[in-house]
């Protein structure tokens, strides 16, 4: 579910109803570069499918899957119980996009606000196996 539902709605709120320039990692790019990106990547989500809902279906789905994750973890520390795993990688992986990098997607206030056990495991990965995380992702400065 969450390597092929739910990536095909983050891809939806990055790329089709999002500016791409808004991303940091996209800052740097020209905008014509960006442009054709964005165009295929709509392309390729159309193709797949998830293009072809609304907004509002698109959230309504990445809702359900929150739902479900939400539920399956409960309130153990990982979907497992006390040790990760491959899933707890996976899950990670997703949920980062929006706990740690998309914070304006609506899908986060939902996290923040229906689902607060998928920001505390996606909190607890990050602390637990990149303790270094904030540093690894500041700029580089210029050489001089």
């Amino acid at each position: 579910m969450v390597e092929e539902n739910f990536y095909w709605v983050l891809v939806c709120y990055r790329w089709v109803y999002s500016d791409p320039q808004n991303a940091g990692f996209a800052q740097k790019l020209p905008s014509w570069l960006l442009y054709l990106i964005s165009k295929r990547v709509k392309g390729y989500a159309n193709g797949q499918g998830m293009g072809r809902h609304t907004p509002d279906e698109v959230f309504h789905i990445g809702k359900l899957d929150l739902q479900a994750l939400s539920d399956y973890l409960g309130d153990k520390k990982f979907f497992f119980g006390d040790k990760p795993c491959v899933t707890d990688c996976s899950v990670f992986g997703m949920l980062a996009q929006l706990v740690l990098n998309q914070t304006e997607a609506p899908l986060y206030a939902l996290i923040q606000s229906e689902f607060p056990n998928l920001e505390r495991f996606c909190l607890t990965m990050r602390d637990t196996y990149w303790p270094d995380w904030n540093d690894v992702l500041k700029p580089v400065a210029a050489a001089t």
